[in-house]
């Protein structure tokens, strides 16, 4: 708009409206703005770009002309006859006191230069974290037990947690630890078919329970064709509905005490 002249609000975000991406502010000196919209760093036509929703309490900086700005209420400006353009063009971190004195709250520490962050934060501390570094690494994070690192280094992805499950057509894997304890314990699931009534191996290794170690591979809800497991006791366990042994060179039992049926193995020319 040529030959407009425009002013500078420093504002606090009173009222967002989600859907149709406005705000409600009020400026330091008491003008009131409504359903103004603010400015996206690019967001297309049909809705493709980076998309954001403040928050009440939010600092901004809002843009109006002194005449013609319809939706600027309050003490209108000396030279302002109503209105036509109001437009939020950023947001300002808030300056928070601290003991070393003034630092703006809220900011990701130690962001390397050429960096870029996204970050959401909870007034209970939660909150999600995107950083993009300038090296190639990426990292993604909810709260600091629960992260993804990308790193160009080494081509390797880092996932760090305390519950992790990944689920497919053909069953799931899962690592679980609660809070604060050392033990874990991993499941997965592995199915011929991708229904849950099919054939399957499902695997458990865990520090609680009888069996820390327990394999079983059969139908859901029947006997199992194969179970391999390790009590507490350290014991190992194989059983089946028919073990089929097969040694094309030989086969040898060896052990302190060997038993077949309840009878003992003898050293000797006719042990059984």
């Amino acid at each position: 708009m040529p030959g407009l002249s425009v002013r500078l609000y420093e504002c606090y975000v009173e009222g967002v409206s989600a859907i149709d991406r406005v705000i409600d502010a009020k400026s330091r000196n008491g003008t009131l703005f409504k359903g103004v919209s603010y400015l996206l760093p690019w967001i297309s036509a049909n809705g493709a770009g980076i998309d954001l929703v403040p928050t009440t309490g939010d600092q901004c900086l809002i843009l109006a002309s002194d005449r013609n700005v319809d939706n600027v209420l309050g003490p209108p400006s000396p030279n302002s006859a109503g209105g036509r353009l109001t437009v939020c063009i950023g947001f300002k971190i808030p300056v928070s006191a601290s003991s070393q004195g003034l630092e703006l709250g809220g900011r990701v520490p130690e962001l390397p230069p050429g960096s870029m962050a996204i970050r959401t934060l909870s007034e209970d501390g939660n909150g999600g974290t995107l950083i993009l570094t300038r090296g190639g690494s990426a990292l993604i994070g909810a709260n600091d037990q629960c992260r993804t690192l990308y790193s160009p280094i080494d081509s390797s992805i880092i996932h760090l947690f305390n519950n992790w499950k990944l689920i497919g057509p053909g069953g799931y894997v899962q690592w679980r630890r609660e809070k604060g304890s050392d033990v874990v314990n991993y499941d997965a699931q592995y199915r011929v078919g991708t229904d849950s009534d099919s054939l399957a191996v499902n695997v458990h290794i865990g520090g609680d329970g009888d069996n820390p170690l327990d394999i079983v591979c059969g139908p859901p809800g029947g006997n199992p064709y194969l179970r391999v497991r390790v009590d507490a006791n350290g014991e190992a366990h194989i059983e089946g509905e028919s073990l089929n042994i097969t040694g094309r060179a030989g086969v040898d039992i060896d052990g302190a005490q060997v038993r077949i049926k309840g009878r003992q193995v003898l050293g000797q020319g006719d042990p059984i």
